[in-house]
């Protein structure tokens, strides 16, 4: 776009997108103030760990840890840790986090709609869509990684439409980074990233080509291949070291398991169901629908095309990928949140005067009743209870839970010496802990709360996985039950292994059965004592026991127990 049309920008757009970040940062706080462990904790504990680096060794300690880090890459969970420096080690500073990485996205979001469409609605439609969609919302809340994600490929799209065809070095070079911070948070952004980074490299050969025709120049100009290859050498540079020296091999079994199962129409439209009640609307899903075929006749189908094919070919290949989950799609969230007002004011247009003020504000409509349900959905139970099923966030339901368990397990475990090493056994058997996020996040938190951080080392810190019952119970200091699980029986136990496997994602083991004990009570009512019961909706009845003082356990008398360090130190 040449620069004159770039100069003839309004500037107070980009002040209403700033408000928009700073309203939907005080909603992510006032959440938060409700449900002060969210969905995902894991990676919470995780980023305290890189608190307490970053305070101890800086930003080298911090790079050092990351070269031990495998699986996970570790660029969102080092921000965070660097936040909690700075705000304190609080889960308000994973939405502070994933604001501040957001803002390019936003910045890039609005760029890509004026470069399609040159009206204001339609840029601030598509960044307040992108912020407001029912699991946007949600996402920003909690330490993973699908929103920060969904930042780094709309910046990449836009550094690959802005290079102008690999003749401007600086939106090349924001691509690069842009890919660098997408592949530091997840492995996945490359199948998301194949294909605009193709079909720009595609678009740019075939204008060569017609210029090389027209006799007006080579195929490939000495500017262009330096361009491109300053991108590739930038990525590459910052990219590879992680992923050559440190990345888990079992991120490649994961990718090459078994295909799910499920015919092929199911596969298909998975996903699309998901869309309609989780990541966005009803409503939005629609009109996704219904606006997503017209971002092949706007004016500028160079970058609507490229929007429109990264998101159809992201569907379709994370939906026969073995592993579905509805975030998942959320990397997208701001493509889906372009395509709907651009192909509102592409069909608009075609309508005259009429159809561009009905398009302009059907969008305003669409962006105010997301908001709306997007809020029912956070704050209203009279609006929506807990029990109104798909209308509400899957991961909503049990968070309440947590907060109770995690405050009782945590002042608990204070009551030891502070270096001691408090070890926590918690029973994996119950409907709950059947999910694989909430066996991790019972699981692995809770160690964090227990031992009170990870133990520094000298890259970084390493986890502990001795959290399981019955195998350790005799180890443990705390001992958190689901009471239900006094009455299991066999039967029982066989029919939630039936149920587990005949609805549970492919690939995923099995809970762990405990051995028939017909001595449970009494065994636990010889070593611990009970402290506390917690009320959960989800699981019912949690009982924490403490081991009882005359028996001799593992907090007060491991002597090789290395120090912890105090979050709050």
């Amino acid at each position: 776009m040449a620069v004159e049309e770039q100069d003839e920008r309004p500037w107070w757009p980009y002040v209403a997108i700033g408000g928009m970040l700073a309203l939907a940062l005080a909603t992510h706080f006032a959440w938060l103030d409700r449900v002060r462990y969210p969905f995902g904790a894991f990676h919470l504990s995780w980023s305290i760990g890189y608190q307490h680096i970053f305070r101890e060794q800086g930003m080298i300690g911090v790079l050092k840890a990351w070269a031990g880090e495998d699986y996970y890459p570790p660029l969102s969970v080092s921000i965070w840790g660097i936040l909690h420096h700075y705000f304190g080690a609080s889960s308000k500073s994973i939405p502070i986090g994933n604001t501040l990485l957001f803002i390019p996205g936003l910045l890039a979001l609005y760029d890509l709609c004026w470069r399609t469409t040159p009206k204001v609605w339609v840029g601030l439609c598509a960044c307040a869509l992108a912020l407001v969609f029912p699991h946007a919302a949600f996402y920003f809340r909690v330490p993973l990684y699908e929103i920060p994600m969904g930042a780094a490929l709309v910046v990449l799209i836009w550094g690959m439409a802005a290079n102008e065809r690999f003749t401007r070095a600086l939106p090349m070079l924001a691509a690069s980074v842009a890919f660098f911070a997408g592949m530091m948070m997840k492995w996945t952004f490359v199948a998301y990233a194949v294909v605009p980074l193709a079909y720009f490299t595609i678009d740019a050969f075939v204008a060569g080509w017609q210029r090389w025709r027209n006799g007006a120049g080579p195929i490939v100009t000495w500017r262009q291949l330096s361009v491109a290859l300053l991108g590739v050498a930038v990525a590459v540079a910052m990219t590879a070291p992680w992923y050559l020296y440190a990345m888990d091999p079992r991120v490649f079994g994961d990718a090459g398991a078994d295909p799910s199962g499920g015919a092929l129409g199911e596969k298909l439209i998975w996903y699309l169901r998901q869309l309609n009640v989780h990541n966005l609307t009803p409503v939005t899903t629609k009109a996704l629908c219904l606006c997503l075929p017209w971002a092949f006749f706007t004016a500028n189908r160079r970058v609507s095309m490229s929007v429109a094919l990264c998101a159809l070919w992201s569907y379709f290949a994370f939906s026969f990928i073995p592993h579905r989950e509805t975030r998942y799609m959320d990397a997208l969230l701001p493509l889906f949140a372009y395509l709907i007002p651009v192909g509102l004011a592409t069909a608009g247009d075609l309508l005259g005067r009429f159809g561009k003020w009905a398009a302009a504000a059907v969008g305003i409509v669409l962006c105010v009743a997301t908001a709306w349900t997007s809020y029912a959905m956070s704050f209203r139970e009279d609006v929506l209870p807990l029990d109104s099923g798909d209308l509400r966030h899957e991961d909503l339901r049990c968070l309440n839970d947590f907060d109770a368990v995690f405050t009782a397990v945590t002042k608990a475990a204070e009551q030891y010496p502070d270096g001691a090493e408090v070890r926590v056994a918690t029973h994996p058997l119950s409907p709950m802990t059947l999910s694989y996020h909430v066996d991790l996040l019972y699981i692995r938190t809770i160690q964090y709360n227990a031992d009170h951080s990870r133990k520094l080392q000298a890259i970084g810190f390493e986890p502990k996985e001795y959290l399981a019952y019955p195998e350790r119970m005799a180890e443990a200091d705390l001992l958190l039950v689901p009471e239900e699980i006094w009455e299991t029986t066999p039967s029982d136990l066989e029919e939630v292994m039936v149920n587990w496997a005949n609805t549970n994602t492919p690939g995923v083991p099995p809970p762990p059965v405990p051995a028939e004990d017909p001595l449970y009570r009494e065994r636990i009512a010889a070593m611990f004592d009970p402290i506390d019961t917690m009320q959960t909706e989800c699981t019912g009845p949690v009982a924490l026991y403490k081991r009882k003082p005359e028996i001799a356990g593992t907090a007060t008398t491991r002597e090789s127990a290395p120090k912890a360090v105090s979050p709050t130190s």
